[in-house]
């Protein structure tokens, strides 16, 4: 038998969080950070993410074999000064999920994956 017509069931959480999940336009008109969520699960702001990703792509070409290189040299001594240290660890961890996302293909993490700074170097 049918549902009657004018009958409304109940919605689910899942529905209710969709429906006032925002689209990256509506949430760009509205003024609302927007994240880039990294592959350990930091959100990482989206104008932070892209700086590092610009920042990294200019300093690609200048970079020599076998020279191990801070993300802080990749981005720039002025850039980075200009960070917080939770805003310099984000950008770490944003950094390590481009290179296994494979944003870089020609750059690798050197060294032990515990330490930090991290290194990263030409392959």
């Amino acid at each position: 038998m049918p549902f009657p017509t004018g009958i409304r069931l109940p919605k689910t959480k899942a529905q209710k969080k969709y429906e006032s999940t925002l689209s990256i336009d509506q949430a760009r008109i509205q003024g609302t950070e927007i994240h880039v969520l990294t592959r350990d699960g930091y959100a990482v702001p989206e104008q932070l993410y892209n700086s590092i990703r610009e920042k990294v792509q200019n300093f690609v070409p200048t970079m020599q074999r076998d020279v191990g290189y801070t993300l802080e040299k990749l981005c720039g001594d002025d850039f980075w000064e200009e960070l917080s240290d939770s805003d310099r660890r984000l950008a770490g961890r944003a950094m390590v999920g481009m290179i296994h996302d494979g944003m870089f293909p020609e750059i690798e993490l050197y060294g032990c994956k515990h330490s930090s700074p991290k290194r990263y170097i030409l392959k």
